[in-house]
């Protein structure tokens, strides 16, 4: 493989690059199976579980029960973004936008945390 290192978008932000092993490490932990995944310099944007090794580790993670975020962490990716630069006339839309979202998904999260622990 000549290029090791992909990009994750999450609907709103484009995270990474990261390494093929730092992803595989991430999925295993629990990130979420609807973010979307491509080779840096590549245009289209596939589910991570589209790519492997990326549908080998969601399996193991789900095996696992690691196909959740722990609801009393974020997810691991959010602290490597990059490149983030917000467009003119935007202002807080996005971004309010992305946090209530991320806030819904840990709510969602915790729930079936609490599900799946009764």
């Amino acid at each position: 493989m000549a290029n090791d290192q992909w990009e994750l978008y999450d609907g709103t932000t484009i995270h990474g690059p990261f390494s093929e092993s730092a992803l595989v490490q991430t999925i295993e932990r629990g990130m979420p199976a609807t973010m979307k995944a491509r080779r840096v310099g590549e245009e289209k944007w596939l589910p991570v579980g589209a790519h492997e090794p990326f549908a080998q580790a969601l399996a193991r993670a789900a095996s696992a029960g690691a196909g959740r975020i722990p609801a009393a962490s974020p997810p691991v990716i959010v602290s490597q973004v990059v490149n983030v630069q917000p467009s003119e006339g935007t202002g807080c839309a996005k971004g309010c936008a992305f946090v209530f979202m991320l806030g819904v998904l840990l709510f969602v999260a915790g729930l079936i945390a609490r599900a799946c622990t009764s």
